[in-house]
């Protein structure tokens, strides 16, 4: 049986450094943008986030998508 998956939405999340906490270890802070193109390549998402990064004045730390995708199979 074949199953496919076809992703329905994505979103871009940027990762920003937001200090300590009490004990030392490091904190970061997430902003999601809905909405980005399901066929956008990587390379456009990536420069997308590094022109939005100097936006906030915290530092960038990682940069993730997030897909929700739909599972069909084949008979």
């Amino acid at each position: 049986m074949a199953v496919n998956k076809t992703v329905v939405k994505r979103s871009l999340v940027l990762v920003f450094a937001d200090g300590t906490d009490a004990k030392g270890n490091a904190k970061n802070k997430s902003i999601s943008f809905g909405d980005v193109k399901v066929d956008a390549q990587p390379e456009q998402i990536m420069a997308t986030a590094s022109a939005l990064s100097p936006l906030y004045k915290a530092q960038l730390v990682d940069v993730y998508v997030t897909e929700s995708a739909a599972l069909t199979t084949e008979a």
